[in-house]
């Protein structure tokens, strides 16, 4: 299996610098789709929003300014090293073609039509839409342009991506908390966490109400009652980023067994 990084980072910002126009917005499609505009040549830049605002470019410069994209690229070759290491046996279930991954800017702060759980739920669950060889590494506007958090984020991407490529795309919430547990965990994330007694509500919650996956159980167990909200879900109690303290939780204990 071949892995490369394609750097996106300074195409968006051409595209940004430029008046907020007809034309920026046709350069923006120019450069992601084929000539007859019927194929979608660069998925990432979906994600992108052509027409945002200077919030956006200040992310943009920050983290080019600190040669972020180098840094994400020695990440994931170093992430699927380790992880061709750990799974030898499993290398025929990995896709012929090269995958790909960039990073982009998305505008979950101003833009009008990102939410970003939505956006999630689209990222994390990406390999049953459209067998995609090219994944993407959100760079969210509403969090502050970090360069490390951003290098968490990448090598997240490449692992749950390498956990659907082993077990296969979670179905159930019980299998898509194994996926990110073990992402986590191989990204050495130390956060989110919680409460034992919090632990234990979220756990017994879940067994309780939630097993099939989808949009809707996805963002309330994942995110919280406050993501649920925002996309008109139920509030059952979960405090932000529940499911994922669970999921890094659970990771944690089955190692030490």
């Amino acid at each position: 299996m071949q892995v490369k990084y394609v750097p996106l980072l300074q195409q968006q910002k051409q595209i940004q610098v430029m008046p907020r126009h007809r034309l920026r917005f046709d350069v923006y499609l120019n450069g992601m789709l084929s000539q007859d505009r019927q194929e979608c040549l660069v998925p990432p830049m979906v994600f992108a929003n052509p027409m945002a605002k200077d919030h956006v470019l200040a992310v943009l410069d920050r983290l080019l300014e600190q040669n972020c994209e180098n840094m994400i690229k020695d990440q994931i070759e170093l992430s699927v090293k380790s992880s061709i290491k750990q799974f030898p046996n499993k290398t025929h279930r990995f896709p012929k073609q090269i995958l790909q991954f960039s990073a982009v800017v998305i505008d979950d702060l101003k833009g009008g039509w990102t939410n970003r759980y939505a956006t999630e739920y689209q990222l994390r669950i990406v390999l049953p839409r459209n067998n995609s060889t090219w994944l993407t590494i959100p760079i969210w506007s509403s969090d502050l342009p970090d360069v490390q958090l951003v290098i968490s984020t990448a090598k997240m991407t490449w692992y749950r991506s390498f956990y659907q490529l082993v077990h296969g795309v979670p179905k159930t919430i019980p299998e898509l908390l194994n996926q990110e547990g073990y992402a986590l965990l191989q990204s050495r994330c130390e956060v989110p966490v919680l409460s034992t007694e919090e632990l234990e509500y979220t756990h017994d919650l879940i067994k309780k109400k939630y097993h099939q996956l989808d949009l809707n159980s996805f963002v309330e167990v994942l995110f919280g009652d406050l993501a649920a909200a925002s996309l008109g879900f139920t509030q059952n109690g979960f405090s932000p980023q529940a499911g994922l303290a669970l999921a890094l939780h659970q990771t944690k204990k089955q190692r030490l067994l």
